[in-house]
């Protein structure tokens, strides 16, 4: 950002769009209105709830321990990450903006990444946070206790700054539905000097979380195993529990800052670019489900709490559930296109159905994938999201029993069974043989449709099992002659070797004999 508040002549020169004519910067544009529109309502609706979560964490007793003081800081970050790269960046997707047809992606971009390294360090302050509370408390409260947290919390802090004001940023490219360094990504007709927009300091520290996060979760284990081994017991529920939900808190940023370094050096493919971003939201969903869980589970039983009363009444963790199925669902409408290229002629609410019967089902819509990499890449799209899916109908099913069980208890149930067997009037009776006839005539040509898939299938198959056993025949044949050869060609041998011996037994006769006389 300073090159734009205090050089402008380098501003102008490394983001000069007077390359091309303002009409030719419009026919750039690639509007993605699915998009668009999918990243704004999962962004909003966590937004929302993010925002019960940070209201319950400015209680007074969770901020007697410093591990919710850094959750509730690393919320904000979260809040502020996911308007910038969610809420914003959904209407540029929408517009189909790049830099040149809306230079103010610049200025979002200057907080993009900064807002981003700040979630990263805050993570992995709370990682150090919840291994040096395993491994003794007091050197938890040596380095975290009393107002010591702040102080690790500028960390972050000052990092943020330095990066929005002295590094390139990361813009919003609707072309590729991702963030670069370069104004021109995607735009072949200017050339780029890549090394005038590194970005150096966010690369090394992508590479830094990338690295860091995996070994810190290795010292959790070590940690965790050296304290429980033997059944000592040392470790209670809630430290297992608080670590448990750190190490998811981290997870998802490693995967995407190694992602985003390949993303920027090397080229991928459009897809890989949209499910990075739809993880680099989800990296920040998974904050708010980590904090909710640690809230919730510190205020359960207390009737009077926030989180207790969202957990109640309005079913924040089947939402969530729900929400990140559909987020699952939209990243497999996007990506299973591009493993499948001979089917891409779809539209994409075809390929909604066909990301839904994948993932529900283990199968594969109403098409086979083409190719290896086609039915390696779906089944290994059925094989993460069957759990998921199953967790949802698991979580719905339950939250369906409960309010029937409900509605049985309250006495309504029996009064709809009344209701349900009261007289019907003639024109029910007609419209229900009206229905009916439709049913049965559509279970008729349903039946006549199957018969004839099936015949077509058995001549298939005849056609096929006549076809193999002929070249089986063949095949024994070719052998039985071989064989035959083989044995031939024996008799030969041992027949020769027998003429030998009675010719060389018949000259020993002879000279016995001559030497009788």
């Amino acid at each position: 950002m300073n090159i734009y508040l205090f050089d402008r002549a380098k501003y102008d020169r490394l983001y000069n769009c007077s390359v091309l004519s303002p009409a030719e910067w419009e026919s750039k544009k690639h509007p993605n209105v699915i998009i668009g529109i999918a990243n704004f309502s999962i962004v909003t609706v966590y937004q929302l709830l993010y925002f019960v979560f940070l209201l319950a964490m400015l209680k007074r007793k969770f901020w007697q321990h410093s591990c919710y003081k850094i959750m509730f800081v690393l919320g904000i970050y979260d809040v502020c990450a996911t308007v910038i790269g969610g809420t914003i960046s959904s209407i540029f997707a929408i517009r189909g903006d790049i830099f040149c047809t809306n230079q103010s992606i610049f200025l979002v971009g200057c907080l993009q990444a900064p807002f981003w390294c700040g979630c990263c360090v805050s993570g992995l302050i709370l990682l150090v946070n919840r291994a040096v509370d395993l491994i003794d408390g007091r050197y938890a409260h040596a380095l975290f206790g009393g107002s010591k947290t702040y102080v690790w919390l500028l960390i972050p802090i000052c990092m943020l700054l330095y990066i929005s004001f002295f590094t390139t940023p990361f813009m919003y490219n609707a072309i590729y539905d991702g963030g670069f360094l370069s104004p021109y990504a995607g735009v072949p007709e200017i050339e780029v000097d890549f090394s005038e927009y590194d970005n150096p300091l966010v690369g090394n520290f992508n590479y830094f979380v990338a690295v860091m996060y995996p070994l810190m979760y290795l010292v959790l284990c070590v940690i965790i195993w050296y304290k429980t081994k033997g059944g000592q017991g040392k470790v209670s529920s809630t430290q297992k529990q608080i670590v448990a939900q750190s190490v998811i808190v981290s997870t998802l940023l490693a995967i995407v800052s190694a992602a985003y370094i390949v993303m920027q050096y090397i080229e991928t493919p459009r897809f890989f670019i949209v499910a990075i971003q739809f993880m680099w939201m989800a990296s920040h969903v998974k904050n708010e489900s980590t904090i909710y869980n640690q809230t919730n589970y510190s205020q359960r039983g207390s009737r009077s709490g926030i989180v207790y009363l969202a957990d109640n009444q309005i079913t924040i963790m089947i939402a969530r559930k729900i929400l990140a199925f559909i987020l699952y669902l939209i990243v497999g409408t996007f990506a299973l296109p591009y493993f499948n290229e001979e089917l891409g002629k779809q539209q994409s609410f075809e390929w909604l159905a066909y990301a839904f019967i994948t993932v529900s089902t283990i199968g594969f819509g109403n098409q086979f994938p083409r190719g290896w990499t086609s039915t390696i890449s779906t089944c290994v799209y059925a094989f993460f999201g069957n759990p998921l899916y199953n967790d949802v109908t698991a979580a719905v099913y339950e939250k369906l029993r409960d309010f029937g069980q409900r509605l049985y208890e309250s006495g309504m149930a029996t009064a709809l069974i009344n209701l349900a067997y009261q007289p019907v009037t003639a024109l029910h009776i007609f419209q229900e043989n009206r229905r009916l006839r439709g049913d049965m005539e559509q279970m008729q040509a349903q039946f006549a449709h199957d018969l004839r898939m099936h015949e077509n299938e058995n001549r298939r198959l005849r056609a096929q099992m006549q076809a193999q056993f002929a070249h089986d025949l063949e095949q024994m044949q070719a052998q039985f002659a071989h064989d035959l050869e083989q044995i031939q060609a024996q008799l030969m041998n041992e027949i020769n070797l027998l003429n030998g011996k009675i010719s060389l037994y018949k000259t020993m006769f002879d000279l016995y004999s001559r030497r009788g006389q």
